[in-house]
């Protein structure tokens, strides 16, 4: 369990994989979590209290415990990643319906807790990487300065090119030590620490979704050699490139 402030606590349950064929309708059901649902593709429908939502790729839904939901409609060839938790004070993170502005990154974060939901121990550290993306959620849809908006979705779009924070400084006109301060301050995270995430997130996706290899990578992202690319993946996922590529796999996949 992992505590966000003294009445806010997240503590993951199971998670997995859904696949659904042709006519599939999600059956009328309710349960005592919490239920997070990522899809991937297709459309899934899903009625709550009356209300209905119609979710398409890189749709978010939180599911309230002890609530009937149930499709309304029926999907073709949709899936989408579940995951229960039990959460007290919910309220405080408030994210409901939301979508993911950067969908590879998403997917890749939702493998990577799939595959920690396989191991024994690891629930700390799902608690620890959905409450990022809850709140990383949250603060998107509360970003009111269009110009921290613009800036995000620059260093999102360009995660591929060898980005810094004195580039993208330079790029919007600003001081680096000044931006970097704003920054934080509005979006709540370091602006170094963003621009890594979206690095990572764009050599993740291309680790998994194609066979290249680590220096065609490298010299893709406009690494200097794949020795740096090996050294900046490993001080932040703690395996090197290769090793990630072969550690992630879809389990706990269904299609009732």
């Amino acid at each position: 369990m992992i505590t966000l402030n003294r009445k806010t606590t997240i503590q993951f349950s199971n998670m997995g994989l859904f696949v659904g064929g042709a006519g599939w309708t999600h059956p009328e059901t309710a349960t005592a979590t919490h239920e997070l649902v990522f899809v991937v593709k297709g459309e899934v429908f899903l009625e709550e209290d009356g209300e209905r939502h119609a979710l398409k790729e890189g749709d978010v839904l939180c599911l309230k415990p002890d609530t009937v939901h149930k499709g309304y409609k029926k999907s073709d060839n949709c899936s989408f990643f579940w995951l229960h938790f039990y959460a007290d004070a919910y309220e405080d993170i408030g994210v409901y319906r939301a979508r993911a502005e950067d969908f590879s990154s998403a997917l890749v974060l939702f493998k990577e807790l799939n595959h920690l939901a396989s191991l024994q121990g690891e629930n700390e550290l799902i608690e620890c990487k959905l409450l990022g993306f809850l709140l990383q959620l949250n603060s998107r849809r509360q970003m009111k300065s269009k110009l921290f908006s613009d800036i995000a979705d620059y260093i999102r779009v360009n995660g591929y090119t060898p980005l810094s924070v004195s580039s993208v400084s330079e790029k919007f006109g600003y001081n680096s030590d000044y931006l970097s301060k704003l920054f934080t301050a509005n979006c709540g995270i370091p602006l170094k620490k963003y621009i890594d995430r979206a690095r990572l997130s764009y050599l993740c996706n291309l680790l998994l979704a194609t066979t290249l290899s680590v220096k065609e990578i490298s010299e893709r992202c406009g690494f200097e050699s794949d020795n740096a690319l090996i050294k900046f993946f490993k001080y932040h996922k703690k395996q090197t490139p290769s090793e990630y590529r072969n550690s992630i796999s879809l389990s706990h996949t269904n299609n009732k």
